[in-house]
């Protein structure tokens, strides 16, 4: 008899898995003449939990999940939820766009950079970090590493993140995402466990790498890839002087007296690119199996920061063997990606939370690199 069988892994977001991955192993039965090919497939689904305050959900058994694949509900037959050892690259945002939201960029890096819970247990449970800066091109400031905080300082204006160095330059939003992903590939330690937290407005005007071929790397590939994106900023428009293009001013001092002729806005000073960007993030971090989580003050920056990167460490881990598939339709010209659906039960009891997790698999295996060599990351 020979017998197949196929690893087929399905991951999010949090955090760090979802390309299929097929291994056979075969045996010979040499008491029957008949060759019977029989092939089963585990699929691994990683997911992340938040609670409805945004905090990460820490009370969850297997049978508060419910997996559909392809709208065939499965029986989760593997199941575990305790701390990983994560591999998690910080993406930062350092282009013009962003220049009035420094601080925002300096306080999340700090909050995501920290030892977890403490120094002593950071050191030993194997956690790494690497530091992706961008504006025109990405430019690795720290490769990865298990205490960051001894390598490089990050606030102040001697630190990672001093005053923007991408003024007047482009946003190569798309092109650094996908070098970020290949890097942690290539390079993390915790190959299985790793992420890219992504610091953004969302823009992009300046990548080599078009939108849809980095949703595909991300479709294939087993990072999740998560967003936090920046406060508004306040800025101060006359209604006297619509047709004079001045820049408007800053809302640095709510103290200040104001002019009773002006207007305030929450819109920030943006172009076109920029006010696509948070619709950019969402597709990417769905397609990774991350999110995105959108600050409206600088309050919730370390709330964001802290939760996110519990919630990877603590992912939850889910297994099955897909059933009753066989009388699934599909197009004839199905590609082999299977579409995933998550949901907690009882709704009743977690209503407000939410979970984030790889939404497709594809039955092929899946290739980091497409055709094209992707442009080379710059170190300082």
């Amino acid at each position: 008899m020979r017998r197949t069988i196929a690893l087929v892994g399905a991951f999010l977001v949090l955090v760090w898995s979802g390309a299929a991955r097929p291994c056979a192993a075969q045996q010979l039965l040499p008491k029957s003449r008949s060759v019977i090919k029989a092939e089963s497939k585990l699929v691994q689904l990683a997911v992340i939990a938040l609670d409805e305050k945004g905090a990460a959900a820490p009370e969850l058994k297997k049978n508060n999940f419910r997996i559909f694949d392809d709208g065939v509900e499965q029986e989760v037959r593997y199941f575990s939820h305790e701390r990983v050892p994560v591999s998690l690259a910080l993406v930062v945002d350092d282009s013009e766009s962003v220049t009035h939201k420094l601080p925002f960029i300096r306080n999340a890096s700090e909050t995501i950079l920290a030892p977890y819970p403490d120094r002593l247990a950071q050191a030993r449970s194997g956690d790494e970090f690497a530091i992706i800066r961008f504006a025109s091109k990405p430019q690795i400031v720290l490769d990865f590493t298990i205490e960051p905080w001894r390598k490089v300082k990050i606030g102040g204006e001697d630190g990672v993140f001093p005053a923007t160095r991408g003024r007047e330059s482009g946003t190569a939003l798309f092109d650094t995402v996908y070098l970020a992903v290949t890097y942690s590939k290539m390079h993390a330690f915790n190959k299985q466990h790793s992420a890219v937290i992504l610091i953004t407005d969302g823009g992009d005007n300046h990548s080599r790498y078009r939108f849809k071929d980095v949703k595909s790397l991300l479709e294939e590939s087993d990072v999740p890839v998560f967003s936090i994106i920046p406060p508004p900023v306040k800025i101060r428009e006359s209604l006297f002087d619509p047709f004079e293009h001045k820049q408007p001013r800053i809302e640095d001092d709510p103290a200040e007296s104001r002019d009773p002729f002006s207007i305030e806005t929450d819109a920030d000073v943006i172009g076109p690119a920029e006010r696509h960007g948070p619709g950019n993030l969402k597709e990417l971090a769905d397609a990774s199996g991350g999110g995105v989580f959108t600050a409206t003050k600088d309050e919730d920056i370390p709330h964001i920061a802290y939760a996110l990167c519990k919630a990877i460490r603590f992912v939850y881990l889910l297994g099955y063997v897909p059933s009753g598939l066989g009388a699934v339709k599909h197009p004839p010209d199905w590609d082999g990606k299977h579409k995933l659906k998550l949901e907690l039960t009882p709704d009743q009891e977690f209503r407000g939370y939410s979970t984030y997790f790889k939404r497709s698999y594809h039955e092929r295996s899946g290739a980091i690199f497409h055709d094209e060599a992707p442009p080379p990351l710059v170190h300082p």
